[in-house]
């Protein structure tokens, strides 16, 4: 999952996420997506949106 800002080491506010499939063809049309973020340090989940809308890239 790379991530922008800071360059590329800690996240913060405004941050940008772009998932990939890594080669898997999970969503091949349209599908929903559960996001968590965690602080692994703490054990502590800090947010966490269920239903994201995903849209497969047709490229």
């Amino acid at each position: 999952v790379p991530f922008e800002g800071d360059g590329g080491q800690f996240w913060s506010v405004g941050d940008g996420v772009t998932i990939q499939e890594s080669g898997q063809d999970l969503c091949s049309t349209s599908c929903t997506i559960d996001v968590t973020i965690t602080d692994t340090r703490e054990g502590t989940v800090i947010d966490n949106t269920n239903n994201v809308q995903a849209e497969a890239d047709q490229a």
